[in-house]
């Protein structure tokens, strides 16, 4: 898999991340399964503490959105 770099400044691409996604999975042909992959290894590389990643990474596992 491609190695992505993601940020949510939406300065940077002008563009917000969701829309980062959309393309990347356009031009990538990227699936579900990727785009969630891409998500779980943006939670594990951001500046926050580990009980700040832990709550993301249950936000992210609760949300309905991946199984559309």
């Amino acid at each position: 898999m491609t190695d992505f770099r993601q940020t949510d400044d939406v300065g940077v691409f002008c563009s917000p991340l969701s829309q980062e996604y959309y393309l990347a999975a356009q031009h990538f042909q990227l699936d579900r399964k990727d785009i969630r992959a891409l998500c779980e290894r943006a939670i594990q590389s951001i500046f926050m503490g580990s009980d700040e990643q832990a709550h993301l990474k249950r936000i992210l596992a609760a949300w309905d959105g991946w199984e559309m």
